[in-house]
């Protein structure tokens, strides 16, 4: 599709945002592109991160995080037949100098497996466009006009799971704050944890 970019003296994250990996135009120049292809990865600032990769592959490509989490909850001492929960994950936070922040998480082998987004203006689900700055029932009525079908968890109307999509999200007063607005983002490769 060969589009020019005008400036090369914007940083390269700031001029690679303004396309899409499809070369399609992207609206709002400098922002940071975020996307989840269900059943594929996190794109990320043109960087796809495949579900499955490994934590030393998606760091190679997103860099180092803010904070590296690698904890054993041993449950089992008190619950002898629960399992311990291995909580491994990277936390990015102001990614790249941007309003991003986000949380890479892994199993036990260092599988990447889940994407949580805590800031940032905008994801890419498929073909819808969530916004941090849209209320939940705005969205949620968007969502249903085509035809997603949705999941309210926790019997909360703001905290909605797209089931095909393998995305969730969630308000700020969900979360504890005040608003109705996108807060939380959390896409995965598998969702029957949550059903």
């Amino acid at each position: 599709m060969g589009y020019s970019i005008a400036n090369e003296e914007q940083p390269l994250y700031v001029r690679l945002a303004s396309l899409t990996a499809e070369g399609e135009r992207y609206e709002q120049k400098g922002t940071m592109k975020i996307i989840h292809k269900p059943s594929v990865g996190i794109e990320l600032d043109g960087k796809l991160v495949p579900w499955g990769a490994t934590r030393q592959d998606l760091q190679e490509l997103w860099g180092s995080p803010s904070e590296a989490i690698n904890v054993v909850h041993n449950i089992s001492k008190y619950l002898p037949d629960a399992e311990d929960i291995i909580e491994r994950k990277d936390i990015y936070e102001n990614y790249l100098n941007q309003d991003v922040s986000f949380t890479a998480v892994y199993d036990k082998d260092d599988i990447f497996m889940e994407f949580e987004l805590h800031e940032a203006d905008q994801i890419k689900v498929a073909d819808i466009d969530i916004s941090f700055k849209v209320a939940i029932p705005d969205i949620v009525n968007e969502l249903k006009k085509r035809g997603y079908d949705l999941t309210e968890l926790e019997g909360s109307d703001e905290n909605i799971l797209i089931n095909s999509l393998l995305t969730n999200f969630a308000s700020s007063q969900y979360l504890g704050g005040d608003g109705d607005q996108v807060r939380y983002v959390y896409c995965s490769r598998n969702i029957d944890h949550l059903l």
